[in-house]
């Protein structure tokens, strides 16, 4: 027995995983950037070797990703449906009579996975 997504959900994946990487690393540079770059220049200057500074910021990133993993998934999804809206792909799929909730099931599921990964970390 084979398990197939449906071709409404594989189209808004599709859609938002782009985006949510984008995200992911646009955010987690920013944030690093901005609470860790001078600590972590900081090290460099006194002469750390290069190799545990990056270990250290390897170290920080799973901090900094608890916060930028819920921005990044509300960026992915208002990319997403506002893509799909200004293309009328929304209004096809509704046109066909998919409902609200098969629209944006993919969506759902995708950010209480995100969810539940940020808690983890």
């Amino acid at each position: 027995m084979t398990f197939r997504i449906p071709l409404s959900d594989r189209l808004m994946l599709r859609e938002i995983i782009g985006p949510f990487l984008f995200g992911v690393a646009m955010f987690s540079m920013l944030g690093m950037s901005i609470t860790y770059l001078f600590t972590l220049t900081d090290y460099m200057v006194r002469g750390t070797p290069l190799f545990l500074v990056g270990e250290m910021s390897l170290m920080l990133l799973p901090g900094m990703l608890t916060k930028t993993l819920p921005a990044a998934m509300l960026l992915a999804a208002l990319l997403a449906t506002g893509r799909m809206s200004g293309d009328s792909e929304a209004t096809a799929l509704f046109a066909v009579g998919a409902n609200l909730w098969r629209v944006i099931r993919a969506v759902a599921f995708m950010g209480l996975g995100v969810s539940i990964l940020t808690i983890l970390l």
